[in-house]
């Protein structure tokens, strides 16, 4: 499963949903309880921090590897001299 796939599951569960069919969870169910709501609210933010200091740092060693090694990562494309 793709970590972005697998965040829109915790997200709907998070907010209160089936994240398969969209149907609102009942209340007494395990994904209701505050703390729980909380902790699935707490993962999601982590990835997110995650996610943005990967690409944040993807982006300097794309271009280094384009530069140094003419390689091809991304979109980063540099030619060997």
């Amino acid at each position: 499963m793709e970590i972005k796939r697998a965040a829109e599951l915790l997200r709907g569960l998070a907010d209160g949903r089936d994240p398969i069919t969209g149907a609102r969870l009942p209340d007494e169910s395990v994904y209701n309880h505050p703390e729980i709501i909380r902790a699935l609210h707490c993962v999601l933010q982590e990835l997110q921090t995650r996610q943005t200091g990967a690409q944040a740092v993807a982006r300097p060693l794309r271009l280094l590897c384009a530069q140094v090694l003419g390689c091809e990562i991304g979109n980063a494309v540099a030619e060997r001299g």
